[in-house]
């Protein structure tokens, strides 16, 4: 999960699927992501439940691979190591079909 990848969708108000490797991570990159936004909501003079960014059709956490089956685009934001990536994109290129996107040259 990319933290601020994450709150800057949400905030342009797109519907974000945030895969986390385990629940302790999922936990701690959550917490962050709703302080973020709390933040940008005060900047803004509002609160995030106000600006709904606690709305499940908004913004949802998941450890499943299976909950990015129905996103239109995945940003992959992990750190740099090849052989964590790699097992990644196989994992993805087992849900998504042979004709999506998967790279812009």
């Amino acid at each position: 999960m990319g933290r601020g990848i994450v709150t800057s969708l949400v905030k342009a108000n797109i519907p974000v699927v945030a895969l986390e490797q385990d629940m302790e991570y999922l936990n701690t990159g959550r917490k962050a992501v709703m302080l973020l936004l709390e933040r940008e909501a005060m900047k803004m003079g509002q609160d995030a439940q106000s600006l709904d960014f606690h709305n499940p059709a908004r913004l949802q956490f998941t450890v499943d691979f299976d909950g990015l089956r129905d996103v239109d685009l995945v940003i992959e934001a992990v750190f740099e190591n090849m052989a964590l990536k790699k097992e990644i994109f196989k994992k993805l290129s087992g849900i998504f079909c042979a004709q999506s996107l998967t790279h812009i040259p």
